[in-house]
């Protein structure tokens, strides 16, 4: 109870002090590390896992300074969650006097573990009170008396310090700026972090006795007839695609193999999710499988890994299909997030596929499968996080529509893509200049500017946030200035400047901001859009075609 109470008090104190507000950023990659050491802290003395726990809290540690690194809010999203995820195995592996057996669906189940456990600890903390040893009420009681005596003190202690030096006089009216919210959010952190701190986990990583021989014979009839079915089903599937699973047609060819869809969008969209589908469901039927296959008989054991590595061969196919599908859009129309994750969940997929088949020829051990699926899992995690996939896509593989680069799909990306902001914006003035020339406004010409207009104001908006939160305050003054032409904006200052502090900084966004301080091609942004106005005003179409082009066939 000690430990657990100064612990979280110091949080809180950390928190008021350095973290407020918490921005998504580096203070929030810091905080999280303050969590981790937090969890280390209120350890189990007799805790078995202290080795995996360090592992757990490392892991979660990288993952949340990751955060500050990508600006590309997929990446961040899955960032944010794995930090959550291995923060809360740290803490179990902290917490739990049982030695973990490396069993990979246990380990999968931690955040459930942590959340019960946590709901426990909150429960006998404030309606089990006879449960609490008289150690720790003296802790309690003593602490309150200390925050009652010491609140008055210290309020006039603070009173001679400010009337004291006009800088300690500011910062501390900075501080009660928001008192009323800092002390709500700091009991929050107390009732949230104390039962954290408090936490026993010792009936978690219990292992099951054995199953008797008996058991695990009628265990294989059932493995044998679900495998099987499902071996025979699969093979149908792909009988009837592997005439054209390797072949490369044209996007106007796939009617000719009776396909009806009339483009690849067509084509992906109606079977990549329910084939992933298919796949990650087999893959939590192999995963069960690989679990009790090596207790059953040695025949049923024998015939029940058959029908297993076949069934993960065929999943492999299928796996195979959907990258062939994937690889077909690809080609045609360049990248996108969506065709960039989902190429990255493939080959994932089959890295784990083939830790799979070989775990059912030959028994890995438990630890050394338990670290090859979470190693490959990592790696992955890692590797998109290193390679900058917005870049990737905005500038190695552009996505496109009928055959003309979508600018404004690039316009959208986060600032990982600046590069492809910059040839957005030049291919968007090449069109207004173009058009300025022109004697009369066509229905075509009204359809380029509609997407003009949405790329520049696309990326006039996120430059004004970048400049915003990195310029210094002597330009953030001058561009907010109503005597700066464009730069009026006060309704966005509030918002703005709240995240101007160290606590907020990314490393992808402030090598954006210098990029587009440094590059002429961002300069004079604002005098764009009156120019579309202008040009939209001499249209004598009110309703402008919204494809990005109108030669067939039309890609969504």
């Amino acid at each position: 109870m000690q430990k657990a109470l100064l612990a979280t008090i110091g949080l809180v104190a950390l928190f008021n002090l350095f973290f407020y507000p918490l921005n998504l950023g580096v203070g929030l990659s810091i905080f999280i590390t303050l969590t981790s050491i937090f969890s280390f802290i209120s350890r189990d003395k007799n805790s078995k896992n202290l080795d995996l726990a360090l592992i757990s809290s490392s892991l979660s540690i990288l993952f949340a300074f990751l955060l500050s690194y990508r600006s590309n809010g997929i990446i961040q999203f899955l960032d944010l969650l794995l930090s959550a995820f291995f923060g809360s195995t740290a803490l179990i592996f902290y917490k739990n006097e049982n030695r973990f057996k490396f069993d990979l669906p246990n380990f999968l189940l931690t955040p459930l573990y942590s959340a019960f456990s946590y709901l426990t600890s909150l429960f006998n903390l404030f309606f089990q009170p006879k449960n609490v040893t008289d150690s720790s009420k003296n802790t309690l009681s003593a602490v309150f008396k200390g925050v009652f005596i010491t609140i008055p003190i210290l309020g006039v202690l603070l009173i001679l310090l400010t009337n004291a030096d006009p800088i300690y006089s500011k910062f501390v009216g900075d501080f009660f700026k928001d008192i009323w919210v800092r002390l709500i959010l700091s009991l929050i952190l107390f009732f949230v972090y104390l039962p954290i701190g408090l936490i026993t986990a010792t009936k978690f990583f219990t292992q099951k006795p054995e199953e008797t021989k008996n058991l695990a014979h009628h265990k294989s009839y059932e493995l044998m007839i679900l495998l099987g079915s499902i071996s025979l089903l699969f093979a149908s599937f792909i009988i009837v695609q592997f005439q054209y699973l390797f072949s490369n047609l044209s996007e106007r060819q796939l009617h000719e193999l009776g396909i009806k869809s009339l483009t690849y969008s067509e084509y992906v969209n109606k079977g990549f999710f329910e084939l992933i589908t298919v796949s990650v469901i087999v893959s939590f039927i192999l995963m069960y499988v690989l679990n009790i296959i090596h207790k059953l008989p040695a025949k049923s054991k024998i015939i029940t890994q058959i029908f297993a590595s076949l069934l993960t061969l065929e999943t492999a196919l299928i796996v195979l299909s959907d990258f062939k599908r994937l690889d077909l859009y690809q080609l045609s129309h360049g990248l996108t997030r969506a065709r960039v994750f989902g190429f990255t969940f493939l080959i994932w997929l089959t890295l784990i596929l083939t830790i799979f088949l070989i775990s059912l020829i030959y028994k890995l051990k438990s630890k050394i499968f338990f670290y090859s699926t979470l190693g490959v899992t990592l790696i992955i995690f890692l590797v998109i996080n290193i390679l900058n996939t917005d870049e990737i896509i905005a500038t190695k593989y552009k996505p496109t529509v009928n055959g003309k680069t979508d600018y404004y799909y690039i316009s959208s990306l986060s600032t990982d893509a600046i590069h492809g902001w910059d040839q957005a914006l030049k291919d968007a003035k090449i069109i207004v200049n173009e058009l300025e020339q022109k004697p009369e406004i066509t229905s075509d010409d009204e359809r380029k500017l509609f997407y003009v207009e949405k790329s520049f104001n696309y990326i006039m908006y996120k430059t004004d946030i970048l400049r915003d939160k990195y310029d210094s305050d002597e330009e953030l003054d001058k561009r907010h200035s109503p005597d700066f032409q464009g730069g009026d904006i006060p309704s966005k200052m509030p918002y703005y400047t709240d995240h101007r502090t160290w606590r907020s900084f990314n490393w992808s966004e402030y090598q954006a901001y210098l990029l587009i301080k440094n590059s002429p091609n961002f300069s004079n942004l604002e005098n764009y859009p009156e120019r579309v106005s202008k040009l939209k005003s001499r249209s004598n179409n009110p309703t402008p075609i919204l494809d990005r082009d109108t030669s067939p066939p039309l890609i969504r």
